[in-house]
């Protein structure tokens, strides 16, 4: 005869940890709905609730990628980082190191960046992590990019791209597609910016030759319109920068309607911006001066430097004041380069993110 122990009633959760969980679902569906102000708030409030274990890791990605959206360079790579380093789901880490990776280069800081994105590649290529791999390789091509190192990037993207057609999927291909030419116009500022000319001029052609291909896709019935929207303006913006003026106006302005019919705020700003560019481009300073003052200033620190740049040589080509454009200018780089001594100081001090077991020494 076996006698049966009573089991004593398990304990109903803490309240704390009932909030944090009910904070953690908020942040996720925020973050789904494009309310980034919000999935901030509720990630912030999921963490000081005491948050432990994989969900910890989780709240922290989202928190970084809500700043990622909010424009806010400077905070992005410690949460990430914090959340690479916690226990958590590959795929949070992998998310994580390439969000911290962007973010650095975006910072002018791709030498730090590289051996995060190559951490992700790394984990990315181990087995049940397929789903991760292709935005893995996406993320360490754009930041070889960003160092001028085309070739790598290209086959990286490559890469990529290949795994996207095997996948049979639109929005697959559209994401690397999207990748791949806005990697090599993002590159030819970076590499401006360096004194680097040459390499710069060779970016935007790097891209060139995968524009006839993403174009065809845009027919591709099954892709949304959102991503549609997406696609018009990574196409427009690279054959702008190449000069093909012409080419690239109606497919910005498709990127503009669209993005407005569907309320998507960061496409249409970028839109705007890309489209202002080329009128200025083309002699016309004072249409592209009205495109840029309908628009609200961007919270992305990346396009409110392009967006300055391009108000101040209108305002200089039509002959009006541009003093205070040019200091807003001024203070905004001073801003992006102190973002940039910080995020490099943080790097160096490991203890901000706990132990870096796992993650390269040579990202310090």
């Amino acid at each position: 005869m076996t006698m049966e122990i009573e089991q004593p009633p398990s304990s109903p959760p803490a309240p704390s940890a009932l909030a944090a969980e009910a904070a953690l679902a908020a942040a996720r569906e925020a973050l789904q709905a494009c309310r980034w102000d919000e999935a901030r708030q509720q990630a912030e409030a999921a963490l000081a609730a005491g948050l432990t274990g994989m969900a910890q890791g989780e709240a922290l990605l989202l928190l970084a990628l809500s700043h990622w959206w909010l424009g806010h360079l400077g905070r992005v790579h410690r949460p990430a980082l914090r959340a690479a380093v916690l226990p958590a789901q590959p795929h949070v880490r992998i998310r994580a190191l390439n969000l911290a990776a962007l973010a650095l280069g975006e910072l002018g800081l791709a030498h730090e960046a590289l051996p995060l994105a190559q951490q992700a590649l790394e984990l990315a290529r181990q087995p049940g992590q397929h789903e991760q791999l292709s935005g893995a390789l996406s993320c360490t091509a754009h930041v070889h990019a960003r160092l001028g190192d085309l070739e790598n990037a290209e086959l990286l993207h490559m890469q990529a791209l290949s795994m996207a057609r095997e996948s049979a999927q639109p929005a697959q291909l559209q994401q690397a597609y999207c990748n791949l030419l806005l990697s090599f116009a993002l590159a030819q500022d970076e590499l401006l910016e360096q004194q680097r000319p040459q390499a710069a001029a060779a970016a935007p052609q790097r891209g060139l030759h995968y524009v006839s291909h993403a174009r065809s896709l845009l027919r591709d019935p099954r892709l949304d319109d959102e991503r549609r929207a997406a696609l018009e303006l990574a196409i427009g913006h690279l054959l702008m920068l190449l000069g093909r003026l012409d080419e690239a106006e109606p497919l910005l302005r498709a990127a503009i309607a669209n993005s407005e019919r569907l309320g998507s705020d960061y496409t249409l700003r970028s839109a705007c911006h890309s489209l202002a560019e080329l009128l200025r481009r083309r002699g016309e300073p004072a249409a592209a001066l009205a495109l840029l003052r309908a628009q609200p200033e961007p919270p992305s620190l990346g396009l409110r430097l392009a967006r300055r740049r391009c108000l101040l040589a209108c305002l200089i080509a039509l002959g009006e004041e541009h003093q205070a454009v040019e200091e807003a200018l001024a203070q905004e780089l001073a801003q992006r380069d102190a973002m940039r001594r910080q995020a490099r100081q943080s790097l160096d001090s490991p203890s901000q993110f706990g132990p870096l077991d796992g993650l390269p020494v040579s990202m310090r």
